[in-house]
């Protein structure tokens, strides 16, 4: 928390009631805010950081992360605004001869 703030003040007061209080401003913390929004559920986010990040830190994206992106009407603007590498699937150990075959 920054310096000469008093959280435990800030949040008793009914000005600054929130039902949720979020930790952190990183992908988690705000698709968790996100969908509190679609549900119309009150909440905070807090970040030890005093300004916003201008780029992504992810190297990719899960499927089931874009699913929910999409969920909340968030999912083709990301991408397309993300940035598209060669993909590339590296594999160890033993992977069978079926996913040998795949993997060509």
């Amino acid at each position: 928390m920054g310096a000469g703030v008093d959280l435990t003040q800030s949040l008793a007061s009914a000005e600054n009631a929130v039902e949720v209080l979020i930790v952190g401003a990183g992908p988690t913390g705000l698709t968790f805010g996100a969908q509190l929004k679609s549900f119309g559920v009150p909440f905070r986010i807090v970040d030890r950081s005093a300004t916003a990040a201008h780029e992504s830190r992810a190297l990719a994206v899960q499927a089931r992360t874009l699913e929910i992106l999409q969920s909340l009407g968030l999912g083709e603007a990301l991408v397309t605004r993300g940035k598209l590498d060669k993909a590339r699937t590296r594999m160890h150990g033993d992977i069978g001869p079926t996913l040998r075959k795949l993997a060509r």
